[in-house]
């Protein structure tokens, strides 16, 4: 199972080494448009990243395992763009008063 990435992803110390580079900040990233084989990389979920608008699937068995529309798909990127932009999620609002005991 194949996807590549659409924008660039955080990677951590488990992160397969042929995949991470140094952004510009010198932090560890997997770059956009790098394609990942969960073949070689198990950590790696390929159908998590399509899902959540991190990556766009590159075979036939990511796209039928991600079971999805072309316009979900769209709809999750559009939702990461905004979440990563910083205007959150539609619909909810974290008021400190709302976990308050009355």
């Amino acid at each position: 199972m194949k996807c590549r990435t659409i924008r660039e992803i955080a990677a951590d110390v488990n992160c397969h080494p042929p995949y991470v580079t140094l952004n510009s900040l010198g932090r560890r990233v997997i770059a956009s448009g790098t394609i990942i084989c969960q073949k070689e990389f198990p950590l790696a979920d390929c159908v998590s990243l399509v899902l959540n608008g991190l990556a766009v699937a590159e075979d036939d068995e990511c796209r039928l395992a991600c079971n999805r529309t072309d316009a979900e798909l769209a709809a999750a990127k559009v939702a990461m763009d905004k979440l990563l932009a910083g205007e959150g999620v539609a619909g909810l609002d974290f008021d400190d008063n709302d976990y308050e005991d009355d």
